[in-house]
Formats: C-alpha cells, sequence, structure tokens
C-alpha cells in the first residue's frame, strides 16, 4: 500500500517536511552501491557499523530508480543536493533531490547527465514567496517517463494543486515509474521497511580518520551505566530502548532518545524521552523508532510541564530543556550534553515512571501526565480500535475502575446532564464492566492483548 495512504493525524495538522534524493538507475544494484561507496570514500568516509556511523544513510532500490535518504538531510538539505550531484555525475545519470514542505508543495533540484540543471515546484507555493517554474524543461523529464507516459500527462500533474500535495507526487512517481511507496519517504520510514523489504537497505559511514562517538553510542554508555543498576535493560532491536519490566510482567517502563532539529549549522540536538506501556495496550512496538512513539513517550520539558504546579513553573527552564544541542565535531561537547540529560532524567522522568508499579498506579500516571485512555472510542462490536496500538484504555476494565464506573452511573441515572447520545453511549460503557454478554468477551481481548504483547517483549530479550 502506497504512503501516500497512510496520512495520519499528525501529518494532516502539521504536514510533511521530508527530503529525499531520487537516482535514475543505469548500472544495477551493485555498481551503484560501489560507486556511491567511492564517493564517500572520495570525501573521508567508509563503511562501518551502525553504531559507529556518522552518516546513515537508506536506499530503497527499485525499477530503474533508487532512493536515497540520509538521516541528516532534515537538518541539512544542502547535503541532499551534493548527494544527487555527485551520483548524477559518477553515473552520468539523471538525479534529483525534492524538499516537501509542510504538504503544501515540493521544490524539486533535477541534474542532468550532462551537466545541465532544472527546477520545478509541484503544488500550492502561494504564500511560502517562492517563484513557481513553470512545468520544468521538457528536455529533461521527458526521457525520465515510463513507458506509455507523455510529456503533456507529466505538465499537467506538475500543474496541480491538490490539498495535500503527496497525492500529486504519487501521481508523478508512476509518471516517472518511481516506486510510490519512496517517493516522499523520510529515513524513519525507510527504515521501518528495511526489515522487511530486500529491496530497502541501510548503509553506514564513519570518518576514515578516526573513529568518532557517536549519539547512539554515548547514549547507549552512559544511560546504560546508570539505568542498568535500576533494572533497565537495553533491548534487541535496531532502535536504543531502555526497558525496565515491573514485577508481574505487565507493566515496563521506557527510557529512549531522538533526535531533534537543530537550528545551529555544525550541531546535532536531541531529546530524551520516557513513558510506561501495559501488555493491555492494542499492540506493544518498539520495533519502530522512539520519533513514531512520541504520542506516548513524553520528553524531559513534558515531564517538567506536567507534573509541575502552575505556581512553581519556572517557564524559562522549561524552555530550557526542550532540547539538547552539541557540536557534532566535539566528543566533550557530546558527552557534556548527554550526561545533562541523564541528570534530568534523574530528576524529571524516573521518580514518575517509579510510582507506575501495579494497574492502579499506572492509570494514574497516565492521568497525572495528561494521557488520554481512549474508552470512548470502544466500539460494541468490540474492534476496540479506535486510538491505535498506544490506547491503554482497558486498564480501566482490568482496574474495575470505581471512579469510571461512579462516573457512568451518574450519566446513566440522571445525576449527570446527559444528551441523549452521551446517555447511551454510557450505558454501552457500563456494559464493558457488568454485561453478561459484552463483558466476557472483553476479559478474552485483555487476555488476547496480555499474551500478544507478552511474547513481543520476549523478542526484544525481556524476562517476564
Amino acid at each position: 500500500m502506497y504512503l501516500a495512504q497512510f496520512n495520519t493525524y499528525k501529518e494532516v495538522v502539521m504536514g510533511r517536511f521530508s527530503t529525499t534524493v531520487h537516482v535514475k538507475d543505469n548500472v544495477g544494484r551493485i555498481e551503484f552501491i560501489n560507486s556511491f561507496c567511492g564517493i564517500m570514500k572520495n570525501h573521508g568516509f567508509v563503511p562501518c557499523s551502525e553504531d559507529e556511523a556518522e552518516h546513515s544513510y537508506v536506499f530503497a532500490f527499485g525499477d530503474g530508480w533508487v532512493t536515497l535518504v540520509n538521516k541528516d538531510y532534515k537538518d541539512d538539505r544542502l547535503k541532499a543536493g551534493d548527494d544527487a550531484m555527485n551520483m548524477s555525475a559518477a553515473l552520468k545519470t539523471s538525479a534529483f533531490m525534492m524538499d516537501v514542505i509542510d504538504s503544501d508543495f515540493a521544490y524539486i533540484h533535477l541534474f542532468a547527465p550532462n551537466g545541465g540543471k532544472d527546477g520545478v515546484a509541484v503544488g500550492d507555493t502561494s504564500g511560502y514567496g517562492v517563484e513557481k517554474p513553470k512545468r520544468g524543461k521538457q528536455k529533461f523529464w521527458k526521457p525520465l517517463l515510463a513507458e506509455g507516459k507523455t510529456w503533456e500527462q507529466f505538465s499537467e500533474t506538475v500543474a496541480k494543486n491538490a490539498v495535500f500535495v503527496e497525492e500529486t507526487l504519487v501521481e508523478m512517481a508512476e509518471e516517472l515509474k518511481i516506486d510510490p511507496d519512496y517517493i516522499y519517504a523520510d529515513f524513519n520510514e525507510l527504515m521501518n521497511l528495511a526489515g522487511e523489504n530486500k529491496n530497502v537497505q541501510p548503509f553506514y559511514f564513519k570518518n576514515a580518520a578516526g573513529k568518532r562517538v557517536t549519539l547512539k553510542a554515548a547514549f547507549k554508555r552512559v544511560f546504560g551505566e546508570a539505568l542498568e543498576p535500576l533494572g533497565f535493560k537495553l533491548i534487541k532491536g535496531k532502535y536504543p530502548y531502555f526497558v525496565r519490566v515491573v514485577p508481574g510482567g505487565e507493566i515496563i517502563h521506557i527510557i529512549s532518545y531522538m533526535e531533534e532539529w537543530c537550528p545551529d549549522r555544525g550541531k546535532k540536538a536531541f531529546n530524551v524521552i520516557g513513558g510506561i506501556a501495559t501488555v493491555y495496550r492494542h499492540k506493544i512496538d518498539l520495533g519502530v523508532s522512539p520519533k513514531d512513539n512520541y504520542e506516548w513517550l513524553y520528553s524531559i520539558a513534558k515531564f517538567y510541564w506536567m507534573t509541575t504546579p502552575k505556581s512553581e513553573y519556572d517557564k524559562e527552564y522549561g524552555q530550557s530543556i526542550c532540547r539538547f544541542m552539541f557540536d557534532e565535531n566535539s566528543e566533550s561537547s557530546l558527552y557534556d550534553a548527554v550526561n545533562y540529560t541523564l541528570e534530568l532524567t534523574r530528576k524529571h522522568i524516573l521518580p514518575q515512571l517509579s510510582t507506575a508499579v501495579d494497574i492502579r498506579s499506572s492509570l494514574s500516571y497516565l492521568k497525572r501526565l495528561g494521557y488520554n485512555c481512549c474508552i470512548n472510542n470502544f466500539d460494541r462490536d468490540l474492534s476496540f480500535g479506535g486510538c491505535g496500538n498506544a490506547d491503554e484504555g482497558f486498564l480501566y476494565i482490568v482496574a474495575d475502575d470505581e471512579e469510571l464506573k461512579g462516573m457512568l452511573e451518574s450519566q446513566i441515572n440522571g445525576t449527570i446532564p446527559t444528551t441523549e447520545e452521551e446517555h447511551q453511549r454510557a450505558v454501552e460503557h457500563y456494559e464493558f464492566f457488568n454485561d453478561p454478554v459484552i463483558h466476557p468477551k472483553v476479559l478474552l481481548e485483555i487476555e488476547r492483548r496480555k499474551a500478544q504483547n507478552t511474547e513481543i517483549l520476549k523478542s526484544y530479550g525481556l524476562s517476564l
């Protein structure tokens, strides 16, 4: 299924920002990889393991095109342009880099095999101060079209102003015969495909002159030394999650980090995030990037904000811990930043996680952190799919929560004024607790989730 069909709520509200490089493949996979490695070698970088990597790429090989995404493209778009230009020159082929801006438009820089260049904007550039090229130059784009596609079709596609530019880019991908799943995918999206798609491969490079400590390596070292004595374990997998299993095997505490956008050239930024999960959610998924779990893994700043009384909240301090920067060329700067975030994690995150030791205290933790357990999205058909993988609404049922039952009873008997729709919903939700038909089905779903998530946690190397 096309990535274009997965417009999440976040994407719809905030819009997509992504940068990709697409290279017309005229040599085949092996020679393509060798050519790219040769370019990196000329710039002083050699292949390495993920933990050593200063540059992390994902290649997606398609039918006639290769898509490249670098972890740093989001902060350094000039690098994407350099990669497209270098591959075009090395293989004497066409290559382009593409910036998607807030799902409104995409700007494309094309490098032709003869050294020519072209630029084209797809979508609505109004309000951005961008002069939209008419439709690109035929001499550059027509030779790249898939069999049966015409220059007229391509021109019409480029000229469209769809509500979301992603829709137009999928059409453009089909006309160029680029896999629509790759056309605007970001680093994390392609990395998530790498394990299941043999045509998607990660590649890592380090400075040939000497080993440089990466953020990932520094985080694993510093936080590992501090967290492992507290019962945390670095799980199996490609992402750096430290997980502690609470006795009983129902609840886990998680600490990880995610990279952030950095406005300062020559620096990088990150944040430490943490949270809890129970085996009663739809699915515990630590096989995706921590950034993809940001809806329930909260930053240091959010922990401080949500757990500090308004009268004591220091706005200036809260803003100072929103992200943490370091000099990308300084190991001491990196370790200073990581050690500082460890200090803040001990202060703001760990004390909160440590309160979640059973189902009732986990519910209290979630309420305190402002997390919405979406029992309102549970359907009478028992699909329970309203809030996605991270929903913890079943904790109310597992805990036999008297507070929620009391509120529902008040809505049912009229103590709390309700609309007819609210009254009916309260009746349905109360049935989850005591109805002789519905309640046993809910209990079966609870046990199914527990069994499934227990096996998932075991696959990460955790003992339950």
